[in-house]
C-alpha cells in the first residue's frame, strides 16, 4: 500500500486473498441522458455502511454498474463473474481498524467528475483510535518510490507531448508490451496493464 488514491485490481482473480464486510451500497448515481452543470460539479456525501462480518476493515472496493436500456447492463462487480477479463474494480486502501457485525463505518463518499475517493468520517466514530490495529496505511519506502515513478512519469508525458516522433517511440513500445509481454521480459498481466496505462 503506497498511494492515496485507488488503483485497480482484479478481484476476481484473487479471491482468496479478500472479504467483504459488508453489503454493497450504493454510493453515486449519474443520469448521462440527462446532465446538467449540477451533475458537473464535485461533490461529497456521507455514507453509514453496515458491518455484517467480523474482521480488518483496510479498503474500499468500488465499481460501476452502467444501465444501457432497459433490458442491457454492463457491470464490473467482483461478484457476477460477468465482466470479463478487461475490467478491474477500484481498491482504495484505508487504515486498518477492527470491526464486528452491527459496526456502522461511516464514510464520507467524493467525486471530483473524474475520480472517486473515500475516508472515514472521524467526527462520527469515535472510538477510531481503539480499533486500529497498528498497521501503517502507507510504507514510507514505497511511498518515496511512488513519488519517483510519478515524476519520471510526468518527465516521460512532457517530453512525449512536445515530440511526434519520441510519441511514437513510447507508443510502440507500450504496444510491444502488451502484445509481447514474454518478449520484454515482462509477465502478460504486467505487459497488457503497462500498455494501457500509456495509452489512456
Amino acid at each position: 500500500r503506497w498511494r492515496a488514491d485507488y488503483e485497480g485490481v482484479n478481484l476476481e482473480k484473487c479471491r482468496d486473498k479478500w472479504r467483504a464486510l459488508g453489503d454493497p451500497v450504493q454510493v453515486f448515481d449519474f443520469d448521462f441522458y440527462d446532465v446538467s452543470v449540477n451533475d458537473l460539479r464535485p461533490a461529497a456525501r456521507a455514507l453509514d455502511v453496515a458491518v455484517t462480518a467480523a474482521g480488518v476493515f483496510n479498503a474500499v472496493v468500488f465499481w460501476f454498474e452502467l444501465h444501457l436500456d432497459d433490458t442491457t447492463s454492463v457491470s464490473t462487480s467482483p461478484h457476477d463473474g460477468t465482466k470479463g477479463q478487461t475490467w478491474q474494480q477500484a481498491v482504495q486502501y484505508l487504515e486498518e481498524v477492527t470491526v464486528a457485525p452491527g459496526d456502522v463505518l461511516p464514510l464520507v463518499a467524493s467525486h471530483d467528475t473524474y475520480s472517486i475517493s473515500f475516508e472515514v468520517d472521524d467526527a462520527r466514530f469515535p472510538d477510531r483510535a481503539a480499533r486500529r490495529t497498528g498497521v501503517p496505511l502507507y510504507d514510507p519506502v514505497w511511498a518515496v518510490q511512488h513519488e519517483r515513478v510519478k515524476k519520471i512519469n510526468g518527465d516521460i508525458a512532457r517530453v512525449i507531448a512536445q515530440s511526434p516522433l519520441e510519441y511514437r517511440a513510447a507508443a510502440e513500445t507500450a504496444v510491444a508490451a502488451g502484445a509481447r509481454p514474454f518478449d520484454l521480459g515482462l509477465d502478460a498481466e504486467a505487459g497488457a496493464e503497462f500498455c494501457l496505462r500509456m495509452m489512456q
